[in-house]
């Protein structure tokens, strides 16, 4: 345990979601790749966030703690 802050985009956010104890499952039935958009209230903020994904983050741990709320595509953004 080295406690070095790690920051995990796309693949890599799944991978820490998943190693520390959560759950990452398929966005669509077929396993295709859903490519979207959801509006995000960023820090009285409001933004279109571009989604390409096949899986996604859809159940935490108590070690993650999300930083925006969980959306139909599951988590976004977690914090260890």
């Amino acid at each position: 345990k080295l406690k070095k802050s790690v920051l995990g985009l796309c693949f890599g956010h799944q991978l820490l979601g998943h190693a520390f104890g959560g759950e990452v499952e398929f966005l669509l039935p077929n396993q295709d790749k859903f490519i979207g958009s959801r509006t995000v209230d960023w820090k009285k903020e409001k933004f279109e966030l571009g989604i390409t994904h096949r899986q996604a983050v859809t159940k935490i741990s108590e070690e993650l703690i999300p930083l925006m709320p969980k959306s139909q595509y599951g988590y976004d953004l977690l914090q260890h």
